[in-house]
């Protein structure tokens, strides 16, 4: 449902756009919980995982999420100041990621934009916006261990 809403349909969740070795990957699932497609696109699966949970939890929360503070990147962030930055440097690069990957798959590129919501030439990334999106997703990833560690354990 969250990445939907980034325009990325279920059916290429976790690199789901890649359809041979259905077997092995069920056997796979079966016998770790996952595939080999999470290991291989771990950045992605973890950005799809801690947007969709983040999503959640702001939806969800019964805290005072303004209440706690934490200090990040020489700023001072509530809880909920920081899910939000979180979320929205995690759904730009899941939008960057999903985009710059079903570029490079040309043998089926067809078929894989039929099924995007919307159309990936809407995304044009220079090299320095690549850098800026790869890095605000990096710092988000910090941000979250940093909230984690503060609020969750």
């Amino acid at each position: 449902m969250y990445l939907e809403e980034l325009g990325i349909p279920r059916g290429l969740y976790g690199g789901n756009f890649i359809h041979e070795r259905k077997m092995k990957r069920f056997l796979q699932r079966m016998r770790y919980g996952f595939d080999y497609r999470d290991v291989i696109n771990m950045d992605i699966s973890f950005a799809e995982w801690i947007y969709s949970h983040m999503r959640m939890y702001l939806q969800n929360s019964v805290h005072d999420d303004t209440y706690c503070s934490v200090e990040f990147d020489g700023k001072i962030y509530t809880i909920e100041d920081a899910v939000k930055r979180i979320i929205d440097g995690t759904g730009a690069y899941i939008q960057y990621s999903y985009n710059s990957d079903i570029s490079l798959d040309y043998t089926r590129l067809p078929e894989i934009i039929k099924r995007f919501k919307k159309s990936p030439d809407v995304y044009d990334y220079s090299d320095a916006e690549e850098y800026k999106i790869q890095e605000e997703f990096a710092k988000c990833s910090e941000l979250f261990l940093k909230i984690f560690s503060h609020c969750w354990m």
